[in-house]
């Protein structure tokens, strides 16, 4: 990955670009709900699995959270997140997501 001020080359795992010192994390994933020790996740440009499971990329140990909850993709510099048939469901600004559904940053404009 490369540093967003230098452009050179990071490690995979690298938090903070190593020769400018720069974020590597293109989002920011919080969450709302739940007691969860961590409740926010600097996101790379890269695809993630959630769930309850230690296994999983970010692992939430909450009760309503299954073992393998939800994935969130990264394709076309553009995050969405997809249910994984989780029992409790995968929910974006209140409504339920069903398949997958486009994560657009609130302050993105519709205009092109």
């Amino acid at each position: 990955m490369l540093g967003p001020s230098c452009r050179r080359e990071n490690g995979p795992d690298a938090p903070r670009c190593s020769h400018c010192g720069g974020t590597l994390a293109v989002a920011i994933l919080e969450v709302v709900r739940g007691n969860v020790p961590e409740k926010v996740h600097f996101l790379k440009p890269r695809n993630y699995t959630i769930g309850r499971a230690r296994h999983n990329d970010l692992s939430l140990s909450e009760a309503s959270i299954s073992k393998l909850h939800a994935r969130i993709l990264y394709e076309d510099r553009q995050f969405s997140i997809e249910d994984a048939e989780s029992l409790h469901g995968v929910y974006l600004d209140t409504p339920r997501c069903s398949g997958r559904c486009s994560i657009r940053a609130p302050w993105s404009s519709s205009a092109t």
